[in-house]
């Protein structure tokens, strides 16, 4: 059922056997397909070799495969045509189902309108199908409860957010364009003696005037820019004088096109009773500093303008005050500095290595003006090696030096210190 054809290597026809007559053998692609006599043949091709191995010829089996064409154009057709009635069929079941669909639909349009215009509990329809249906019925029912979920935690939200500025100890106070109180929070309630209830509606000068009022100035004068802040001595309604730091922000109220101003009212009355108090410290300290830097003036003004009719015993007496002077320098800026670190929160050891003999000898040098001065003889006992400590040397001296500064200052004159 196939024919058969011998070619030579140079691809000349020796024998076939193809019907006669054939005037062109056309072999397309890649050779393997020919049309010869109005057929068209799939071919394969094999070399024929001689006793050395050689390819003297070429075999070619042609199949022919007109009928197989012909097949195919009728497979097409057949595939055209039945693609054509299932999109028929495939239309008209389409038509079909979405009838179906559309009623269950309409309800859930329904619903969900209500739900769009407020009415956030409306009864959605439960479908029980087509599962789809029923799937978008079940979502829409758990899309509601989560909604009102949601609206019932913000109202919860919003109680809770009420709730903490009514229990913060700041005090909050809102008042509108005219100056007058608008909220009240407890805190403010707490530090200026006025009750919500009483204090809304009310100006806010008439809520809060001022302790010290000069040019006619107001309360709503003081108040700070937003974002600012600033101490303001305000009267209590008992009429006691309260320094409060006020700070200022605007607002716009939800609901409201009526821009507001809150203030965050903290009382501040004994913080500035401390500030007054480290004032009057340092006017304190300041004082300290002038009796030893007297001292030490009158001692080396003696010593310039005598110096050459003084003898050396009368320069070491001189030199004895000025050295103690100098030591309760010192000490006041010692005791400065360490206030501060402490108070800034910076105070720090080094630890290294060190000798407490070396920090004992330290701390008597330090010492030695102020018990000599008293005639207090200092006697050090210690075991005969001490060892090596992890500490602060400058510290440890201060800390010791200070203990027996005060050894000294508590000692009557003329008692050994041990």
């Amino acid at each position: 059922g196939v024919g058969q054809t011998i070619l030579s290597t140079a691809g000349e026809t020796l024998a076939t056997t193809l019907p006669p007559g054939v005037a062109t053998v056309q072999r397309r692609g890649d050779g393997r397909e020919l049309t010869a006599a109005g057929r068209t043949y799939l071919i394969s091709q094999f070399p024929l070799r001689d006793q050395y191995g050689r390819d003297a010829l070429v075999a070619e089996v042609e199949l022919p495969v007109d009928s197989l064409l012909d097949t195919e154009r009728r497979a097409l057709l057949v595939l055209f045509a039945s693609t054509g009635v299932v999109a028929l069929v495939g239309v008209a079941a389409g038509v079909w189902y979405i009838r179906r669909l559309t009623a269950p639909l309409d309800r859930l349009t329904a619903a969900a309108e209500q739900i769009s215009e407020g009415d956030l509990a409306a009864t959605i329809p439960r479908l029980g199908g087509p599962p789809e249906l029923a799937t978008l019925s079940s979502s829409l029912k758990r899309s509601q409860a989560t909604m009102l979920e949601a609206l019932d935690e913000r109202s919860q939200a919003r109680d809770w957010l009420n709730t903490l500025v009514q229990s913060v100890v700041e005090g909050v106070v809102t008042f509108d364009t005219g100056g007058r109180v608008t909220f009240m929070s407890q805190g403010a309630e707490t530090l200026t003696g006025w009750s919500s209830a009483e204090a809304v509606g009310q100006f806010i000068d008439h809520v809060f005037p001022l302790a010290d009022a000069p040019d006619g100035q107001t309360f709503l004068d003081r108040i700070p820019p937003a974002g600012d802040k600033r101490e303001i001595e305000v009267l209590t309604r008992a009429g006691k004088a309260m320094v409060v730091a006020v700070t200022g922000a605007r607002m716009v109220p939800p609901n409201s096109d009526t821009v507001q101003v809150a203030l965050v009212l903290r009382d501040v009355t004994e913080e500035q009773a401390l500030r007054n108090l480290r004032a009057f410290f340092l006017a304190n300290i300041s004082h300290e500093f002038r009796t030893p830097l007297s001292t030490l003036n009158a001692g080396i003004e003696l010593l310039i303008d005598q110096a050459d009719d003084l003898s050396p015993a009368e320069i070491r007496e001189l030199l004895k005050p000025t050295s103690l002077s100098l030591h309760s320098l010192q000490s006041l800026i010692d005791n400065l500095l360490e206030s501060s670190s402490i108070e800034a929160g910076k105070f720090a050891l080094r630890r290294r290595d060190v000798n407490l003999n070396d920090v004992m000898a330290d701390a008597l040098t330090i010492v030695r003006p102020a018990v000599e001065r008293r005639r207090q003889p200092v006697a050090v006992t210690e075991p005969a090696n001490l060892p090596l400590l992890q500490g602060d040397r400058a510290r440890l001296t201060q800390a010791l030096a200070n203990l027996l500064t005060n050894a000294s200052k508590y000692s009557p004159i003329g008692q050994p210190i041990d």
